[in-house]
């Protein structure tokens, strides 16, 4: 008895142990990358910080000036990249720091340490931080609302590395350009590689990123690691952003569990444009600062923009107008002309069936109404048509497209005077149909002429 109650509970560890991995590795798939640089604290952080290297994937091609950052605070420690500005000056993101360090001014030796690579030419360099000189404190979790994300620290010595510069102004739409981020090798051993990022503007991760001087930019293809925060994407030796946070873990779910993307999701990444960055221009005066670096922008805007993108007809015009020739080319009766019109929320468009142009070829099909000598004043026909319905989603750059969906046939009720339309070229034409689940009735006069 006594084993098997040992069993049982050996058993159920097991059972806990693996739905917890299981657990941990969905999480870990689902946005950002899982932070293999959080650790606790060692005993003796000197040491550990003696151990810590950054070395370059290739050391012939590799900025000397890229560092890899040691943020300790509490019993945590976390790494995240940062480039050399100035001769003591090193840019991160903000969101490397902890709330309890985003405080400008604060002397920052006990917590924050940068160790520079070694290169061809060199040994690796070491030092640690004086104090933080500016960093953004974004109250607000929503990264396109805010102005900067970026934080500036002073070194405790002079670093001799090359410096890089400030662009005067962001990336192009669809840009692409070269990222250099420390990741994750071990424990102790970090690895500074190069990598591409493609900037992409009007999207529904970033409404407000519509150009080179939008403060908050979006891109993607980078493919960072926790360690990769801070990272700059450069134009040669200067710098257009810097890596501020990954498109959240809500917004991913929002898009995934909604099926907003047409296709897979990829990861997407807030950037701060430097050339707009308050904390940059203390560093660099810029000829002319562009005022939509300050635009002011609020949570109700954003949701509105986002919310905008699912909405219109303007998206669907091309698609709209080649289906109109299609449905126009089964002519009978009539010359028959097609629309698409929205549903309440202008979310999706319906094929609808509107005024024919005119009495098509009333000899071919004026005998199914003779009577005799005489001709029906009134009569119906249905019209089949394929049940075309527009909609928008999101494609793989979060920016919309138009989706067509065929969900079978559509009938349209045509009610009209046989007589009138043959004898004398001009009758009234009513059309009913199904319209997002409601009758839709569309009365027209005087449909004239008979074109052949």
């Amino acid at each position: 008895m006594k084993i098997k109650y040992l069993f049982n509970i050996l058993l159920s560890f097991l059972l806990l142990y693996s739905c917890g991995k299981q657990v941990e590795g969905t999480r870990a798939k689902n946005g950002a990358q899982r932070n293999r640089s959080e650790s606790r604290t060692p005993v003796d952080l000197d040491q550990f910080i003696l151990k810590q290297k950054l070395v370059c994937e290739d050391v012939l091609f590799c900025p000397d000036n890229v560092a890899k950052i040691i943020v300790a605070q509490g019993t945590n420690i976390h790494t995240c990249t940062g480039t050399l500005v100035g001769k003591r000056k090193l840019i991160t993101s903000a969101s490397c720091l902890p709330s309890s360090l985003r405080i400008p001014n604060l002397d920052c030796r006990k917590n924050i340490f940068a160790i520079f690579p070694e290169d061809a030419y060199g040994g690796e360099f070491k030092t640690g931080c004086q104090r933080v000189m500016y960093v953004d404190n974004n109250s607000i979790q929503e990264a396109p609302l805010w102005k900067s994300g970026i934080a500036i620290l002073e070194l405790d010595r002079d670093v001799p590395r090359k410096i890089s510069g400030i662009t005067s102004q962001g990336a192009q739409d669809n840009e692409k350009l070269e990222t250099w981020k420390v990741k994750y090798d071990s424990d102790f051993v970090s690895v500074l590689t190069r990598d591409e990022c493609q900037f992409i503007h009007n999207t529904y991760l970033n409404p407000f990123s519509q150009g080179v001087y939008s403060p908050m930019m979006v891109a993607t293809s980078c493919d960072y690691d926790e360690l990769g925060m801070g990272a700059p994407i450069m134009k040669g030796n200067n710098i257009v952003a810097i890596y501020s946070q990954e498109m959240s873990h809500r917004t991913y779910s929002y898009l995934q569990n909604g099926k907003l993307v047409s296709g897979d999701i990829d990861r997407y990444y807030h950037m701060t444009n430097t050339s707009c960055s308050p904390g940059v221009r203390q560093l660099i005066t810029f000829k002319k600062h562009n005022p939509n670096c300050s635009l002011w922008t609020t949570i109700q805007e954003l949701d509105q923009r986002r919310s905008n993108l699912f909405k219109g007809k303007a998206v669907h015009l091309s698609s709209m107008e080649k289906l109109k020739k299609e449905l126009g080319n089964n002519n009978k009766y009539f010359a028959w002309n097609f629309d698409f019109a929205p549903d309440e929320t202008l979310l999706k468009y319906d094929v609808r069936m509107v005024r024919p142009s005119c009495i098509y070829r009333s000899n071919d099909w004026i005998g199914e109404y003779r009577r005799w000598r005489s001709i029906r004043t009134y009569a119906w026909v249905s019209i089949p048509v394929p049940h075309y319905q527009f909609s928008i989603k999101l494609d793989s750059f979060l920016r919309p497209i138009s989706i067509l969906d065929n969900i079978g046939t559509k009938y349209f009720q045509v009610e009209f005077n046989p007589f009138n339309a043959y004898v004398n070229k001009d009758t009234f034409v009513t059309i009913k149909s199904n319209l997002f689940g409601k009758l839709d009735v569309l009365n027209f006069n005087h449909i004239t002429g008979d074109c052949l």
